[in-house]
């Protein structure tokens, strides 16, 4: 009995020097956040800035379910500095359109019209039906990127919304263009569209009887903590909200724009702090603390790609060569005087999230802020990867403590 209690005991010792001596080593480089994200950090965004001609930005990054890093930088370095979400949007009303999905109120392969008081058809396949997924994975082959009209109702409100949805779009409508569709069969082929989104919130207002703001307010800004998520800018003290600005290519000044209220209810505004409350639900599989957004199966529905590397109302193979990786998922988002964007990976839950306040109208901005980006998403990976968390720290401490406390035990139990 004794030979056997010593072998058991010289076991355990050994399993637990060998745990010990692998947790040493892989945790080896575990530092604080702060130490992580220093000051060489803080000097190569400041340097890109500066490139980029960016007055002011904001940077979030979480690990799992935890924002390990936030930080304003800039003219306006407030973290709760406003910016608008542009086409971040799209995964925020997307969830919504997949909330009522997860309810049974809509079926996504369902014939749009089954929805809407009206017939929408690309007329060049009129007996092809147009579903919510078609719309969620922009296959719709509805064209309005390059819509003079529609952008002319978006930016100067020529038209009231949901109106313009069927003057647009029914053959019968007041705004009606063929070019507004594509000669491809619905569900063949990817087009990027906004207006596809502005369909799916008014199906959305139609079975729900509810507003958008309304309806994302009970089901997802409040569950999730956003209560700086808004869809005015008049909701918002103006001195919390960035400043448009755009370079100017000819005179190499930069200038400030004025505030644009788009015609459209898919326009919010937010802080970083705020938004990565999104972006955890998303990495987590629809939960976020103890609240279940969407369920796990919804979300993995909304990850897989439909066309293009999109997947339903959001981007699933963002390519940044991360540490010669890929695999991102996210969106990018901007406009005249602001440039937005956020990635994820869900194989080892970090996310980040990039606001600024510049791009020219013509977009010629944009290049450089997206280099800009795609640093801050590599740099935050590649730091959390190699230098670990507190986090981890204090796992590490509880596993030796453990081990500690095994030994003691081992060693009372052979002296008795």
């Amino acid at each position: 009995m004794k030979n056997k209690l010593k072998k058991i005991s010289f076991c355990s010792v050994l399993i637990s020097l060998l745990l010990l001596l692998t947790i040493s080593s892989s945790e080896v480089n575990s530092l604080p956040v702060e130490d992580i994200f220093n000051s060489d950090f803080d000097t190569e965004v400041a340097n890109r800035m500066e490139g980029a001609h960016i007055p002011s930005c904001a940077i979030g990054v979480i690990n799992d379910t935890e924002v390990v890093f936030e930080k304003g930088y800039g003219d306006q370095l407030e973290l709760n500095t406003v910016y608008p979400l542009a086409s971040l949007n799209k995964p925020l009303a997307a969830v919504a359109i997949l909330h009522l999905y997860d309810e049974g109120i809509i079926d996504l392969d369902e014939d749009i019209n089954t929805y809407l008081h009206y017939i929408i058809r690309n007329p060049y396949y009129p007996d092809t039906p147009i579903t919510c997924k078609m719309l969620l994975s922009m296959c719709a082959t509805i064209n309005d990127r390059n819509s003079l009209v529609y952008a002319d109702i978006v930016f100067n409100h020529t038209t009231a919304y949901p109106d313009y949805i069927c003057e647009l779009l029914n053959e019968n409508g007041s705004l009606y263009s063929a070019d507004i569709w594509n000669n491809l069969l619905p569900g063949s082929s990817f087009a990027y569209s906004t207006l596809s989104f502005d369909i799916l919130v008014h199906i959305l207002q139609l079975q729900t009887s509810k507003t958008y703001e309304q309806y994302l307010k009970e089901n997802f800004l409040t569950p999730l903590g956003m209560t700086n998520t808004k869809g005015n800018w008049s909701d918002y003290n103006p001195t919390q909200c960035a400043i448009p600005h755009a370079w100017n290519h000819d005179t190499s000044q930069l200038e400030q724009l004025d505030f644009i209220q788009l015609n459209h209810p898919q326009d919010f505004k937010t802080t970083v702090q705020d938004f990565s409350h999104f972006v955890i639900m998303l990495i987590n599989k629809g939960i976020y603390g103890s609240e279940r957004i969407l369920e796990e199966a919804t979300v993995n529905l909304m990850l897989q790609e439909q066309r293009n590397g999109y997947g339903l109302g959001l981007y699933v193979n963002l390519d940044f060569q991360s540490i010669g990786k890929s695999g991102f998922k996210g969106h990018y988002g901007f406009g005249p005087g602001f440039v937005v964007n956020f990635a994820f990976k869900i194989t080892n839950k970090i996310g980040t999230i990039f606001f600024s306040n510049q791009c020219d109208k013509e977009f010629e901005s944009l290049p450089s802020i997206m280099q800009f980006y795609q640093y801050v998403v590599n740099e935050s990976l590649r730091l959390l990867e190699e230098n670990g968390t507190e986090e981890n720290s204090f796992a590490f401490l509880t596993l030796n403590l453990g081990i500690v406390f095994l030994g003691i035990l081992i060693f009372r139990r052979r002296r008795k």
